[in-house]
Formats: structure tokens, sequence, C-alpha cells
């Protein structure tokens, strides 16, 4: 038996390990700035969409309202970094996410279904509002310049993508092993039933809490990425389309597992490269993209492969002839 199932333990890290040298070697290859900028991209955008995978593909606790966490790590990166750096920076970034979701999280996560989407995007509004008046602190509808990113007095320039992709893979990382513990197996009973969760003993405005305050600090990181990647931030980067872009990366990819926020970040990330001039239609190609998977794909492309893989499996021992 262990046998057998060295190979299939073996086989994952293999295929990780293969992965990751690859993406180490991306910034080596003879190509421009541009594509480093939107593999940058990509990985910010995984880690927004891994973000609220937690709360909602985990804990079924829907959020419309992720892009403010995202504009509070931006802002909070902007305002500090210059006096702190950028490690010290990204830290304290996602401590005001984890800060100001907790302390949202208590009356929010006290509402059901299209009330906590309403609460949530009500924030979300808030916060852009927010940026946009409080013209002495986030400048504005101007924003805030950021300066070039450093390490240890090194300008990083084109190596910043080893830091976008560290903290990619350990979000990723986190989430998996989150969801494999004792506490992911809590969130996925609260999802199911909130009401046997309590009946088990699972104290759930606790973890409902919690989750959400992890959820929000790594919405923050990946604002804060952003904003060191495009050394800026204005109120007019965190609209509408922000808030709903993580929701359709999750759909698509799969909520509920771990490679669905990743798979879907990806496409989103290089569909608006290929739809550059539709780009001002962006809401209403998401919104179109969320229907048709919720009608013909609810599983998400993860899923669908995960369930046809499956059926391709069990196929052969069901058409064996009788004799």
């Amino acid at each position: 038996m262990s046998a057998a199932a060295s190979p299939r333990r073996t086989r994952p890290f293999l295929v990780w390990t293969l992965i990751g040298l690859a993406l180490l070697g991306v910034p080596f290859l003879k190509i421009g700035n541009y594509p480093i900028e939107v593999m940058n991209s990509a990985a910010i955008s995984i880690i927004f969409a891994i973000s609220l995978n937690l709360v909602y593909g985990y804990c079924g606790q829907i959020s419309f309202g992720h892009a403010g966490f995202y504009a509070i790590g931006g802002y909070a990166f902007a305002l500090v970094q210059p006096y702190t750096g950028l490690i010290p920076g990204l830290l304290v970034a996602i401590l005001f996410g984890a800060l100001i979701a907790g302390l949202i999280g208590l009356p929010l996560l006290r509402l059901r279904g299209h009330y906590l989407a309403l609460g949530t995007l009500a924030f979300g509004i808030a916060i852009q509002v927010l940026a946009l008046q409080w013209v002495d602190l986030t400048g504005g509808p101007w924003g805030i310049s950021v300066d070039p990113a450093r390490l240890f007095g090194i300008r990083l320039s084109r190596n910043y993508y080893y830091v976008v992709w560290f903290a990619t893979a350990i979000a990723f990382v986190l989430s998996v092993n989150l969801v494999r513990s004792r506490y992911g197996r809590a969130l996925q009973i609260i999802r199911e039933d909130e009401a046997v969760a309590q009946a088990l003993g699972v104290n759930t405005v606790l973890t409902k809490l919690a989750i959400f305050a992890l959820s929000g600090a790594l919405a923050a990181l990946a604002g804060a990425l952003y904003a060191q990647q495009n050394l800026f931030v204005t109120p007019a980067l965190f609209g509408l389309g922000l808030s709903i872009s993580p929701v359709v990366m999750v759909v698509l990819g799969g909520s509920g597992t771990p490679l669905g926020p990743v798979v879907g970040a990806i496409i989103l990330t290089l569909l608006p490269e290929a739809l550059h001039r539709f780009q001002e239609y962006h809401v209403l190609v998401y919104g179109f993209i969320l229907l048709i998977v919720l009608r013909f794909m609810p599983q998400g492309i993860v899923g669908l492969i995960s369930s046809a893989s499956s059926s391709w499996r069990k196929e052969p021992v069901n058409a064996a002839p009788s004799r």
C-alpha cells in the first residue's frame, strides 16, 4: 500500500517543483518588461482571488467589498513605504487589512445572503468615496505616488517579479494548509449548515470573523503589491469592476478548490490583454462570464475537470462486460 501511495505523493511534488523552477527562470528570458508586468499582475490577481475564496468558497460568505481591503492595502503601503521600505510596508498593509476586516466583520457577518452581499458592497464603495474625499491623506482624485521598489538598498526593477511570486506562493500554501486543517473542516461545515456547525461545538462567529480577517489581510497584500508595481494609487482603481473581478475569478476557476482562484485569476488577467480594445466594457464582460459559468458550469473549470477525471477513471470498471 505504501509503495502504491508513494508515487501518488511524489508526482504532485515533482509537478510543483517543475512549475517553481520554470517561474524562477522567467526573468532570465530575453523578453521585454511588459510580459513580466503581466505575470506580476496575474500573481497579484491570484492572491486577490485566494482572499475571496477563503470567505466565499470555503465559508459560504459572499463578499462584493474586497476592493475596499485592496484599496486599504494599497494606500497603507503607499503612505508608509517611503519611510519603512518594501517588506515592512507590505507587513503594515497586511496588518491594516486584517484589522479593518476584523472590525467591520463583527456587524457584517451577522447578515445573511444578499444582505451580506449588499453590506460588503457598501463597504467597498465607502472606502472608494473616503479615498476620494480625504485629500490630505490620500491625495484625493490625484492619488499618491510610490517610490521604486528597493530591497536592502538595491533597486529591484525587473527582480520585483520574485517578491510578487514569492508572496503568491505563500498565500497559496497558506490557503491549502488551512483548508486541510481542522479549522478548514470547520469552515466547510459552516458553509453547508451553520446550525449543524454550532451543534458540533464550532464557534461560528469567531471562526467566520477570523477567516474574514485573514481574507482582508490577503486582499490588502494584493493591493500593496499592486501599488508597488504601478508606483501609484488613486480612487479610480478601486471601483465596482474591482469588486466584481475576484468573484468572477473564483466562480470561473471553481469556488472551494485550491486551484480554482489560480486558474480564474490567470484567465481573467490574460483576457483583458486579448480584448484590450474593449477595455471600457470589462464590467459587462465579467458579468457575462459570470452568468455563463453559473448557468452551464456551476462547478467552475477546476470542478468540471475534476468531475470529468473521476468519471473517466470509473468508466473502465463500469464498462467491463459481465460474464
